[in-house]
C-alpha cells in the first residue's frame, strides 16, 4: 500500500518517495487568487485551523487562544453549535495515486446520513469550489464514498461565520472543472511553464 508523507517545513506531500502537486498549489498555479496573502496572514490562517482542530477534539484551553484569532475560533464554535454534524474526519491528508495529488481535507461531516466535506476559510474567493471538488475527488478515491454537498465556512474577526453552500450537483461540475484545471497545470509542470515549487 502506497505511503503518503507530508512535510511540515516545506508543506510538501511525497506518495512512495514521489512529490505531489498540493491542491491548493495547482489552485494558486493556474488561477491565483487575487490578493496576496502576506507570512503573517497565512500563520493566523495555520493558527485558526489549528485551534478549531483542538476544538473539535475537545482539547481546546481556551486560555492559550491567542486574541488575534478568538473571535474566529469562536465563529467555528457557533457553526458547529447551530449545524449539529457527525465528525468523520478532521484534518485528513490523503493523495490521489491515479491524479497524483495531495491535499489536507478539513473536515468531513455526516448528517441524515450524507456526507458532507467542509473548509474552514477567513476569507472565501471562487476557487474554494475548486478546491472543495479536488478534496470531494481525494475523498471518493480513498474511501470510496461519494461527498453528497460541500461548504466553505467563512469564519470573520467579529466573530460569526457565513455558510458558502454547494449541491450535489454544484459539486459534480466542480469536480470536472478541477480535473480541467489539472491538466493544464500538468501540462504546464511538464513544458516547464511552471516555477519550480508547486
Amino acid at each position: 500500500m502506497s505511503e503518503l508523507v507530508f512535510d511540515e517545513a516545506s508543506h510538501s506531500y511525497h506518495l512512495d518517495g514521489e512529490r505531489l502537486p498540493s491542491v491548493t498549489g495547482i489552485i494558486n498555479k493556474i488561477l491565483p487568487y487575487d490578493y496576496s496573502a502576506s507570512e503573517w496572514h497565512m500563520q493566523r490562517g495555520t493558527a485558526t485551523h489549528r485551534a478549531c482542530e483542538l476544538l473539535d477534539n475537545a482539547s481546546l484551553n481556551w486560555l492559550t487562544v491567542d486574541p488575534e484569532i478568538l473571535p474566529r475560533v469562536k465563529a467555528w464554535e457557533a457553526f458547529r453549535r447551530d449545524m449539529p454534524m457527525d465528525l468523520v474526519a478532521v484534518e485528513e491528508r490523503l493523495a490521489h495515486s491515479g491524479f497524483r495529488y495531495a491535499g489536507t481535507l478539513d473536515r468531513i461531516f455526516r448528517r441524515n446520513g450524507k456526507l458532507i466535506c467542509a473548509d474552514i476559510k477567513n476569507s472565501v474567493s471562487a476557487q474554494v469550489k475548486l478546491q472543495l471538488a479536488f478534496y470531494s475527488l481525494l475523498w471518493t478515491h480513498n474511501k470510496k464514498q461519494t461527498i453528497d454537498s460541500a461548504v466553505a465556512v467563512e469564519l470573520t474577526e467579529d466573530g460569526n461565520y457565513k455558510c458558502h453552500w454547494m449541491t450535489a450537483r454544484e459539486l459534480r461540475i466542480a469536480e470536472r472543472q478541477a480535473l480541467a484545471l489539472l491538466t493544464v497545470y500538468n501540462f504546464a509542470r511538464e513544458n516547464n511553464l511552471l516555477e519550480k515549487k508547486s
